[in-house]
């Protein structure tokens, strides 16, 4: 089970433009200071609560291909993901194995999975979640069990469920992170009515 624990700081490794991916859902409070600030090398994708989350994340690594880091910014609760009205828990792995199995092909290899919200991987049915998702896709994946600390100096985040050692790289700036998932109340869910995507700039070359 995950285990390996890795310190995020505001030194990200940046990749070249086109090999990096950020779904943002519209459904978190600072949805447009998260996809306004995403560093420029970043492709950003708005996710609605109506979409197909699952669906959406597997056409954009279609379209992509190769995709080198893919970075999930989307609410959740422990032991669940959700991606639109999408729910990716270890539950629901059997009925979306199929599609999962699909990112493998469309992600890179050695391709890293971030996930933001700090609540999904907080159980044991969130850590076996993470782990069942790295053996599907074949990536290394981290989460985390506690939020972003803005008040630091030093911003720093420890993802403390990591599937193999090595050191992800946000991709937008920690302080904007941290404003997103400060503490487990504030990973409620915003809903929004309209479509946002046309505003926010939906993809980041």
């Amino acid at each position: 089970m995950c285990s390996i624990c890795a310190m995020i700081t505001d030194s990200p490794v940046r990749l070249p433009p086109g090999q990096e991916i950020a779904v943002i859902s519209s459904e978190l409070e600072e949805y447009r200071a998260l996809a306004e600030q995403a560093y420029p090398q970043v492709q950003v994708i708005g996710l609605e609560a109506t979409q197909d989350g699952i669906a959406a994340v597997t056409q954009a690594l279609t379209t992509l291909q190769p995709i080198h880091r893919l970075h999930l910014v989307t609410p959740g609760t422990p032991g669940h993901l959700q991606l639109g009205r999408s729910t990716l828990s270890y539950a629901s792995l059997p009925k979306h194995g199929r599609e999962l199995c699909r990112w493998r092909s469309y992600l890179a290899p050695k391709a890293e999975i971030l996930i933001y919200n700090n609540q999904v991987a907080s159980n044991e049915s969130g850590k076996f979640l993470i782990d069942v998702l790295h053996h599907m896709t074949g990536a290394a994946i981290a989460a985390c069990t506690i939020s972003p600390d803005a008040t630091l100096c030093n911003i720093q985040w420890e993802l403390d469920c990591t599937t193999l050692s090595f050191t992800p790289s946000l991709a937008f700036p920690l302080a904007v992170v941290a404003a997103c998932y400060p503490n487990s109340e504030r990973n409620a869910v915003s809903p929004v009515s309209s479509a946002w995507q046309d505003d926010i700039i939906p993809t980041r070359a």
